[in-house]
């Protein structure tokens, strides 16, 4: 019997990009970011993070299940929720970043209307100003 299996040589490859993502979010870091860009990194870094979490912790139950076969009951309790806490993290992040996105485009559109908006008001402050001159 092997004792890695494919599910768990998965869970290796998935930890390892993801510990080679989190270098690669830190490398290419902005230097001077704004407010949504580092909300944005920081959703990215969280993400790869909990994964990597995930990924240790599951390899961690079905390893130690098989490798020590008296594994304390506590410890594979502890690991199990462990790895369900960091795949809901995951999942939070996962789903905050598109929304963190569309909101962010959303506060552009309001930005844009507002300036609009003034423009027009300027334009109209200035043709009325300009038809009461004799």
């Amino acid at each position: 019997m092997a004792i890695v299996s494919l599910h768990d040589s998965l869970l290796i490859f998935s930890g390892l990009t993801s510990v080679v993502g989190i270098g690669y979010t830190y490398a290419s870091a902005l230097k001077d970011p704004t407010e949504s860009e580092a909300m944005q990194e920081t959703l990215v870094r969280l993400t790869f993070v909990y994964w990597s979490v995930f990924c240790s912790a599951s390899l961690a139950v079905g390893l130690g299940d098989r490798i020590f076969p008296f594994f304390p009951n506590d410890v594979a309790c502890r690991l199990k929720l462990l790895t369900l806490l960091s795949f809901m993290l995951t999942f939070c992040c996962l789903l905050s970043l598109p929304l963190h996105l569309i909101e962010q485009h959303q506060q552009a559109k309001r930005q844009l209307a507002r300036r609009q908006q003034i423009q027009r008001r300027v334009s109209q402050l200035s043709s009325n100003s300009l038809n009461k001159v004799p």
